[in-house]
């Protein structure tokens, strides 16, 4: 097992915040708060632990250098076993903790389910370095999001609002 901590990647993250969000996007894969050493804010570091992975010793470190923002490792290759829940104890495994938020976010109507693409896309914006407000469509919404104009999207919203509104005594 390797002692040292290698550097792996340069970010372009201006607070320990920014690094942190970026780190855990590191690899594609989960990370979690190290329990045994989870790092200094005042010093500029946290470390993370693989948590795609069984017992997993990998370790990523995120060390503020001079006031540039690295990304290091430690421990060597990941185990090979792998990881389908966050917690020993999670009902839930990452996929459907994924869907449950997305769910979540969009309440169910169809303004809401928007909104949650939206937002969605915004988010991968802003872990890309982008502005959000830069990308947005003349219609409304984001480039990149899904438009509810044609496919299962539009059948299903307009059934939804139909049924809702002549509920309501309303039509379309």
């Amino acid at each position: 097992m390797n002692s040292k901590y290698i550097t792996v990647d340069e970010t372009k993250a201006t607070s320990l915040a920014e690094a942190k969000i970026l780190a855990k996007q590191h690899e594609g894969l989960h990370w979690k708060v190290h329990r045994k050493c989870p790092g200094h804010a005042y010093q500029g570091t946290a470390v993370f632990q693989c948590n795609s992975h069984v017992n997993c010793p990998r370790l990523l470190r995120v060390a503020c250098i001079q006031g540039i923002y690295y990304l290091q490792v430690k421990g060597g290759d990941h185990s090979t076993e792998v990881n389908l829940y966050a917690r020993s104890n999670s009902s839930c495994t990452f996929e459907e903790q994924k869907l449950l938020k997305f769910g979540l976010d969009s309440g169910g109507k169809p303004g809401g389910i928007h909104s949650a693409m939206t937002k969605e896309v915004s988010s991968m914006l802003k872990l890309q370095g982008k502005d959000p407000l830069k990308h947005k469509r003349d219609e409304g919404g984001l480039k990149g999001a899904r438009v509810y104009v044609s496919g299962v999207y539009q059948v299903r919203i307009r059934t939804y609002q139909s049924v809702y509104q002549t509920t309501r005594g309303t039509q379309l």
